[in-house]
């Protein structure tokens, strides 16, 4: 498989433990996803990132509202970045 073809789909697993222990979890995976998204990678290049509609539901995350988390999240790391003098 290609590395342009690769990706990743982050989602809820039929055998992870019970919610309450993994939605710390799966809301870090889904707030990285959002970050690659937003142009805040990790410097691997040609992976698409996906948050999968189930690790948005066990969060109760709508995916509508991801568009909108991202230009905050932008907006705030900006902000962040120009206090610190970045």
């Amino acid at each position: 498989m290609e590395l342009a073809s690769l990706e990743i789909r982050i989602s809820r697993s039929e055998n992870l433990p019970a919610l309450s222990q993994a939605a710390s979890t799966v809301l870090r995976l889904v707030a990285d996803v959002l970050a690659h998204q937003a142009g805040y990678s990790n410097n691997v290049e040609n992976v698409k990132y996906e948050v999968d509609e189930e690790a948005a539901e066990a969060i109760g995350l709508p995916l509508e509202q991801l568009h909108s988390i991202k230009s905050v999240m932008i907006s705030e790391v900006n902000r962040a970045q120009e206090a610190f003098q970045m």
